[in-house]
């Protein structure tokens, strides 16, 4: 099994980690409260047995969403193009809205608020990510 997780991860970003994005997101949709995943809440089960499925599998996500932010900005192509500009905007754009949004909505518990924030800032993180090794990778091949 880890060998078949190895070669997925380790692939063309756009075969591999394609596939591992389709896999994370199914599996996080597993942990839906009709579950099995679910039931091992329920009294005499494992209380946090959900939480911690949900965070290693957002880990993962978060890895294969650094591995793909790095392998765009690397790419080969000798010149800024506009989906280098779309690119920066839209994730941008998402973790703004997301800060906007998480601040300014009435009645939300600390931990969802806090999860928020920190989504908000993964995002605007991988937005200055992505034009940092664009940028470097450009001087690398004009030079």
């Amino acid at each position: 099994m880890w060998g078949a997780l190895k070669t997925l991860v380790t692939k063309d970003p756009h075969e591999g980690d394609r596939v591992l994005t389709v896999v994370i997101f199914a599996l996080m949709a597993a942990t839906d409260t009709d579950s099995a995943t679910a039931r091992l809440t329920e009294p005499g089960g494992y209380a946090h047995a959900t939480g911690i499925l949900f965070l290693l599998l957002a880990l993962a996500a978060l890895a294969v969403l650094i591995r793909e932010v790095l392998w765009q900005g690397g790419r080969s192509v000798a010149r800024w193009t506009r989906s280098d500009t779309t690119n920066v905007i839209m994730v941008g754009a998402l973790g703004a809205a997301i800060l906007l949004l998480n601040a300014r909505l009435p009645g939300v518990p600390t931990v969802e608020r806090t999860s928020g924030f920190l989504i908000a800032a993964l995002y605007l993180a991988l937005a200055v990510t992505f034009a940092a090794m664009r940028r470097r990778t450009l001087r690398a091949l004009t030079a």
